[in-house]
């Protein structure tokens, strides 16, 4: 699940489960505090948005960052 508002975006994973956890792990180790894994699992990456078509894009990178790591 992928929900993207003004402050940024929160991912949910089916049955909390990612293909490849360490790659995602280090992903998150390595934003520089951009990203972080709330106690819910979810995780949180922080970018603000003023437009719905600013918030499309970041949409977009995410899924394709995500793509990359599960690969």
């Amino acid at each position: 699940k992928l929900d993207v508002g003004p402050k940024g975006v929160v991912l949910g994973f089916h049955d909390n489960i990612f293909p490849a956890p360490e790659k995602l792990i280090t992903h998150i180790a390595q934003s520089k505090g951009t990203m972080r894994v709330r106690p819910d699992h979810r995780v949180v990456i922080l970018r603000e948005t003023r437009t719905p078509k600013d918030r499309l894009k970041i949409a977009r990178k995410t899924v394709d960052e995500l793509a990359r790591l599960a690969a």
